[in-house]
């Protein structure tokens, strides 16, 4: 991938080629692969790939690539994307509601335990022991776990590999990976819906765009 800034965000250069070999001739291929959300942001397609249309479903959109082809085929997903974000700023007295009224089923959705998110870490878990943890103000706990994170991880550096949330936790260092695993795992702990994204941090105008989670 290719990226250049523009003055109101980025333009993107994807190349990327898939070649085929099968065993029998003209198979059928299938493919679905991700394209750049329109949430909170204006996407433009200045090239599409070949041969794909372009699918919507809720705030996501994909390509889907379907073709018979010839035994040893190469498919190519090149494309050429403009991303604009959108501005906006979030209302500070903004009311979230309370964590006792996040409905069951999407409790369930996000609580899935991983390497990097172990919900069931006994580690993390006596966390759940201290004061702060049970309020039920989702606007307040948000706040207030974002602190003690702060604290907590008191010298951000870059690091070479992801430690994940636990390992982040017993060594206080990382950069925003670390932030980001340790505030998902304890978030879905709470019974908090809560999943990782990624994008750019822009400081401002002059300085160049960076990876971010």
């Amino acid at each position: 991938m290719v990226e250049h800034i523009l003055p109101r965000g980025w333009q993107f250069y994807h190349q990327e080629h898939l070649f085929i070999r099968a065993n029998i001739g003209s198979p059928m291929v299938q493919l679905k692969f991700f394209h750049y959300p329109s949430y909170q942001q204006t996407v433009d397609i200045i090239q599409p790939p070949l041969d794909c249309i372009l699918k919507t479903k809720g705030n996501n959109n994909f390509f889907l690539f379907q073709k018979k082809v010839r035994q040893k085929y190469s498919i190519s997903l090149e494309r050429t994307i403009n991303v604009f974000p959108t501005q906006f700023s979030a209302p500070h007295n903004m009311d979230w509601g309370v964590i006792s009224k996040i409905p069951q089923n999407l409790r369930c959705k996000y609580k899935q335990s991983s390497y990097y998110w172990p919900v069931q870490s006994s580690l993390l878990q006596k966390l759940s022991e201290e004061n702060w943890f049970e309020i039920d103000d989702l606007l307040t706990w948000v706040k207030t776990i974002g602190y003690y994170l702060i604290n907590k991880i008191k010298h951000p550096e870059k690091q070479e590999k992801r430690l994940g949330a636990e390992k982040a936790f017993q060594v206080g260092n990382g950069d925003f990976d670390e932030f980001t695993d340790l505030f998902i795992t304890l978030a879905r702990m709470r019974g908090i819906p809560c999943r990782r994204l990624t994008g750019y941090f822009i400081r401002n105008k002059k300085a160049e765009a960076e990876p971010h989670a």
